[in-house]
């Protein structure tokens, strides 16, 4: 299958692909004003309001969804699609004049040479909150092990076993500020894995990755264009 689907992934390389639910935007600057406590450390600010979000999260990040798959967080709704691109850390965000929260949801399936305790590194950028389930159970939550920022990453260091044969990783990303942006990198540091996305029961595998190859395959004639240009586009596989 292509990359953007299942990939052998060596160990204290990123884990990916993903599936991602959202990002969703939230506007809270009726109830968090000033700068909260990502911006500012020791700061309360927004921490009673995360305390809910973390809560609401929850219910995702107990669940096992499938590509395609609709799913809803705080009144927004959207459906867990594919993360595409060569990127070796993955972000998303937009800047307000407000504060708002950026939530982001992702998820994979991932099968160890070596199951067991595993160690993980988990890479964020931004200060933001952090939380990793496995199997639908929570093993790591940044809230809970504050760590020293090294220049542009937060790096937090954890453990936590993996089953033999497929395990759902997922990971759900908070940040509260006019800056609401997230992302992460997560590494299996000590065993090498084969990650997967997750496809629906009726997706077969060899028609999914064709659908990639197809993707794969769309481009522009050339990177600039005029108002009063044509545009068109080229596949390199003719569509079925």
């Amino acid at each position: 299958m292509e990359d953007n689907l299942e990939r052998r992934v060596k160990r204290g390389e990123i884990v990916k692909p993903w599936l991602i639910l959202g990002p969703f935007y939230e506007d809270l600057s009726d109830r968090v004003q000033g700068l909260t406590y990502f911006e500012e450390p020791g700061a309360v600010v927004g921490r009673a309001a995360m305390v809910e979000v973390v809560e609401e999260a929850k219910g995702i990040l107990a669940s096992s969804p499938c590509e395609g798959e609709e799913g809803a967080f705080r009144g927004q709704s959207g459906r867990w699609s594919l993360v595409r691109g060569p990127e070796r850390y993955l972000s998303w965000g937009r800047y307000y004049i407000s504060n708002h929260l950026a939530a982001a949801f992702l998820t994979t399936v991932v099968v160890p040479d070596l199951p067991g305790p595993r160690q993980w590194t988990l890479l964020v950028g931004l200060a933001a909150r952090a939380l990793v389930a496995i199997n639908g159970t929570v093993v790591y939550d940044t809230e809970a092990h504050p760590v020293e920022r090294r220049q542009f990453l937060t790096e937090y260091r954890f453990a936590a076993a993996l089953a033999p044969g497929e395990n759902v990783v997922s990971v759900a990303l908070f940040r509260m500020a006019r800056m609401a942006q997230v992302g992460f990198r997560l590494q299996l540091d000590d065993s090498d894995a084969m990650v997967r996305v997750p496809l629906g029961a009726d997706v077969l595998p060899e028609q999914r990755a064709g659908v990639e190859r197809e993707v794969a395959g769309i481009r522009l004639g050339r990177d600039l264009f005029y108002p009063e240009d044509r545009v068109g586009l080229t596949l390199t596989v003719p569509p079925a």
